[in-house]
């Protein structure tokens, strides 16, 4: 089995096999990428919309207590729809992964 070190500006990182190397080069990548959007201002924008929203959340149930408590159950089922088209979307990833290998 190949042995792999791989010193990127993210660190170093061990491959046993070619096809763990393939999968550390991919991640490294994908680090990159990550840095690149951090330094965005729409990565800034949103991590302000996002931080605002108990905020806004709690300043609602202040204002209009009776609306925003019945906005609660909405809230809940557009999160368990997210929650489970992620479930199936995983699904769909591992399928065509191992398709692939085949």
């Amino acid at each position: 089995m190949n042995q792999f070190v791989i010193d990127s500006d993210f660190g170093v990182f061990d491959a046993d096999g070619n096809e763990i190397l393939l999968r550390r080069v991919k991640e490294v990548y994908a680090i990159a990428q990550l840095k690149d959007v951090s330094r965005t201002d729409q990565f800034k924008q949103s991590l302000l919309t996002a931080a605002q929203g108990p905020y806004n959340a709690a300043k609602n149930l202040v204002k209009d207590p009776v609306t925003a408590v019945s906005n609660v159950p909405k809230g809940v089922m557009k999160f368990m729809g997210r929650a489970g088209q992620s479930i199936k979307n995983i699904g769909k990833k591992d399928e065509s992964q191992s398709e692939g290998r085949k």
